[in-house]
């Protein structure tokens, strides 16, 4: 019997490795994007099933949390993306040949106004100007050298660094940041009286309620139902039916109506029981969108409720109330149980049962079975998932210490070997310049965007003054000089408002290229290119070998002359008329700037009582050599 007995435990042994997989068959866990699709690991809780479904770069991390924790598991989810994919959707052919005129952004997450980042108060996550994006249409304005306020003014595009950031799960598979990706699609237990207590400190603050309703008004509640009210008969009446000839016929049942008073929690608690999703991930959601509960969308003056800010977008605050009050309206939340409730039953459905029941894929839909996927998001939030795991990890911190929990971490194609950095970069990344001028002339149809420029014939002048101005005062302007095959580089003077710079070259007879480029403080750059021919004249000089000084202007006839300057024309009173000085009677002119009565008077170089084109025009001759001195009428 024992011989028979072993041969069969053998035969079942042999049987079931027909049928489990061995962590050696799962070790490739690339092998889970054969499909192309979507697809999800079984929840693993053991060290050596770590190794079989996750990659190497995510093993350690979640070793450490498996034993500290030994009642979790995790659940790998194989997004079906590749990691460039998520930013340019040039990176999948197949989808690409789908949308061959759509730009780049096209649904992925670089879509301008598709992640954004709060900048009124960022210390407590430590932005830096490297989370806002210079790249991205829309994001930056060059010229004004500052980002582009979007939604309600409070909040810059993010960067594609700043997503990579947020985006790579490697970063937060810690103790705390692990519940980004808690799997809130399964309740926190079947008893509401044991929920309750997790959540029952919800919107109670000073001056809001803590139960749904006032309960000082009258017949005011939160729902009731109507009890059909049944009585066993009594035993004469049960006779009395026997002994009677003809039936009579019976009475309408009696209808009890019950009304409901609840709690925040306690409501909260049921619609979670009957939707069928986790209280807690409801609540931090609650929390995130309604704060403190002193929002308009929630304080009833207007009739109707909007607990999860659904439809509430704009361009202002007045916008976005208006446009969540009327999502309310559409839905007929007109009392906190029904917006609550109703809240809470839309976002499982659109989220939570939808692929999307972390606080991570609420955020980034990385599921490429879906038909909303990089698409269809919660929020514009980029750190949401960062600062609602907080709330949702204290929430649950006496749940999960005990009872099982779930996390979904999503794992892509061709990630980067290593973890995707924090952008820590606080530098003006400002590398654009707004003009070049060679001898008082701009370059031909000068932009911004535009590097390369043809020639400028400067004549048989042994020297080209190039005057350029940079958007932002925190850039450097490099000039290089090549001729014959020589390259110099010339020093650079500042104006005091250091946009402003200047340089004098030394021209040899023939072309020379000419590089100017812009260094940002955050050290990138753009380099302009062009050349300056200097013709043969009667008595050509041969080219110096060092950059000579620029010239020292002609001073303006004795009875103009102003102390520390040269007169008319001078208005910084730095000894020289330049570029510098048409600066700022261009600032004048455009009301950047406000001139003392000093700096008028020098400036006011036709004595018209105001600043113009004409005074720029009159120190532009000068310096271009074309008067011999500046004489104010």
């Amino acid at each position: 019997m024992i011989r028979i007995a072993a041969g069969i435990l053998a035969l079942l042994l042999v049987v079931l490795c027909l049928f489990v997989k061995t962590p050696e068959v799962l070790a490739d866990w690339s092998s889970y994007y054969s499909t192309g699709q979507c697809n999800y690991s079984p929840a693993v809780s053991s060290a050596d099933q770590i190794d079989a479904y996750f990659p190497e770069s995510y093993r350690s991390s979640l070793k450490g949390l498996l034993q500290a924790h030994p009642n979790w598991s995790f659940k790998a989810m194989y997004t079906g993306f590749t990691w460039a994919r998520l930013f340019d959707h040039t990176a999948d052919p197949a989808y690409s040949a789908m949308y061959p005129n759509k730009a780049q952004s096209y649904y992925t997450e670089t879509y301008p106004n598709r992640n954004l980042v709060y900048y009124a108060n960022t210390s407590n996550l430590g932005i830096t100007l490297a989370w806002y994006s210079t790249d991205i249409e829309g994001a930056y304005n060059w010229a004004s050298n500052s980002w582009v306020p979007k939604d309600s003014g409070k909040w810059y595009q993010a960067s594609e660094a700043a997503m990579a950031y947020c985006m790579d799960p490697r970063n937060f598979l810690t103790e705390e940041q692990i519940f980004q990706f808690f799997d809130g699609s399964n309740r926190i237990g079947n008893d509401e009286s044991a929920v309750i207590p997790l959540i029952e400190n919800i919107f109670r603050t000073t001056g809001n309620t803590f139960w749904l309703q006032d309960r000082e008004s009258a017949d005011v509640w939160d729902y009731y139902e109507e009890i059909e009210v049944t009585e066993a008969p009594t035993e004469s009446e049960s006779e009395s039916e026997t002994e009677s000839e003809e039936p009579t016929e019976s009475s309408e049942p009696e209808i009890m109506i019950v009304y409901h008073y609840m709690t925040y929690a306690e409501a909260i608690a049921k619609a979670c029981a009957e939707v069928g999703i986790n209280e807690a991930m409801v609540t931090a959601r609650l929390l995130q969108e309604q704060g403190n509960g002193g929002s308009p969308l929630i304080s009833g003056e207007s009739g109707y409720y909007n607990y999860f800010n659904m439809g509430a977008g704009g361009s202002s605050q007045a916008e976005i109330i208006a446009n969540g009050l009327q999502e309310a309206r559409n839905e007929g939340w007109d009392t906190r149980w029904k917006a609550l409730y109703g809240g809470i039953q839309k976002f499982a459905k659109k989220l939570v049962k939808a692929g999307q029941p972390t606080l991570y894929t609420q955020k980034f839909n990385v599921d490429s079975a879906s038909t909303r996927s990089l698409w269809g998001q919660y929020m514009q939030n980029l750190t949401a998932p960062q600062t609602e795991c907080r709330t949702l990890r204290n929430m649950l911190s006496t749940v999960t210490s005990t009872a099982p929990a779930v996390f979904v971490i999503p794992v892509f194609k061709d990630m980067p070997a290593a973890v995707c950095p924090r952008p820590t970069d606080n530098r003006n990344p400002n590398y654009k310049l707004g003009s070049i001028y060679v001898n008082g002339t701009s370059l031909s149809g000068f932009n911004m965007d535009k590097t390369e420029y043809g020639n400028v014939n400067v004549g048989t002048s042994s020297t080209a003054t190039l005057d350029v101005m940079a958007y932002a005062p925190t850039s450097k302007v490099n000039i290089k000089v090549t001729f014959d095959g020589t390259e110099t580089a010339p020093n650079v003077s500042y104006a005091s408002d250091k946009r402003y710079s200047q340089v004098t070259l030394a021209l040899g007879i023939g072309t020379s290229n000419v590089e100017v480029t812009c260094v940002a403080e955050n050290e990138s750059t753009r380099t302009y290119r062009f050349t300056l021919t200097r013709e043969q004249g009667e008595t050509p000089t041969e080219p110096p070998t060092e950059p000579t000084a620029p010239p020292t202007e002609p001073p303006t006839e004795s009875g103009s002359e102003q102390p520390g300057g040269l007169g008319p024309g001078d208005i910084n009173q730095d000894g020289k008329i330049n570029i510098m000085d048409i600066g700022i009677q261009r600032d004048s002119i455009l009301s950047r700037r406000t001139l003392t009565d000093m700096e008028f008077g020098l400036a006011d170089v036709d004595s018209d009582q105001r600043i113009s084109i004409l005074d720029i025009g009159i120190l532009r001759d000068y310096i271009l050599q074309r008067i011999d001195k500046i004489v104010k009428p």
